[in-house]
């Protein structure tokens, strides 16, 4: 077995729950200063002859008319290691490119190449608690990239060119960035933002890093102030859902055809919470 399967097969061993799309891998309340990420710059490939035909795959999208779509560096996740005290993240570089067809031929890769054949491209994404106690949930518009037209909790990813503070990747910095650009929501509205986990989508193993985050906005305000964020393009609908256990439930039971995989395990790990 290579380093890199190594890697792969241990990424994933504090699993605290898992259905058959979805697992929550770790569970805890990780301040800032709890968090640590170190970064390779050492970027991905797939194995041939995947990366001739990811490129070509990206092409024929461009070629499509999808205008939307744009390529950026993205962090990979390759390991993880929790603990109450503090959650290690080891991380090097994939882009969005290499993701999209990595989403859609994740089956594929799995059976020929294994685990380490995937970008693993580490996504971020945020349960935001309103000073009325409601939880925004959002529907993605349909010219997305990556599940158009799915329910969803707010995120996006973290870039290594945009979120890197003192030499290291300023995960806490992209989910921020991420409400403010999806909500209007801005920083000085937020009460408090704790790293409560992470996730993953078994369809095509991308991980998610997730934040509970508290605001003293109303779910009025992020309403009235929705229309004005700088990516609303991104966002069809809102809903809204009580922040109390019988809610969510029925909520996850109602909608769990139209969620991404990545936000009914958000739900779950709020649930536990």
């Amino acid at each position: 077995m290579t380093e890199q399967e190594e890697l792969s097969k241990n990424k994933f061993s504090s699993l605290s729950f898992r259905s058959p799309t979805f697992r929550i891998l770790c569970a805890g309340k990780w301040q800032p200063e709890e968090i640590e990420a170190n970064d390779s710059t050492q970027a991905f490939t797939f194995p041939a002859p995947h990366a001739g035909r990811a490129l070509a795959y990206w092409q024929e999208l461009i070629a499509a008319g999808d205008k939307y779509l744009f390529n950026g560096e993205l962090f990979r996740l390759e390991n993880f290691a929790a603990a109450p005290e503090r959650l290690s993240l080891h991380l090097s570089r994939t882009c969005y490119r290499d993701q999209i067809y990595g989403n859609a031929r994740a089956e594929e890769l799995l059976h020929d190449f294994g685990e380490h054949a995937l970008p693993h491209g580490l996504g971020v994404s945020a349960l935001v608690i309103t000073a009325d106690n409601y939880l925004p949930i959002i529907r993605r518009s349909e010219h997305l990239g990556e599940e158009p037209g799915k329910l969803d909790v707010v995120g996006g990813h973290a870039h290594p060119d945009q979120h890197f503070t003192n030499g290291k990747p300023d995960l806490f910095g992209a989910i921020l960035e991420e409400l403010e650009a999806e909500l209007n929501l801005a920083t000085a509205n937020v009460i408090s933002n704790i790293c409560c986990g992470l996730v993953e989508n078994l369809q095509t193993r991308k991980p998610d890093l997730v934040f509970l985050t508290h605001t003293r906005a109303t779910m009025r305000e992020i309403e009235n102030g929705m229309a004005s964020a700088v990516e609303a393009e991104e966002v069809a609908e809102l809903l809204v859902v009580a922040n109390v256990p019988y809610a969510l439930a029925r909520f996850l039971r109602l909608n769990q055809n139209e969620l991404t995989l990545s936000a009914c395990a958000c739900l779950h790990l709020l649930a536990q919470l």
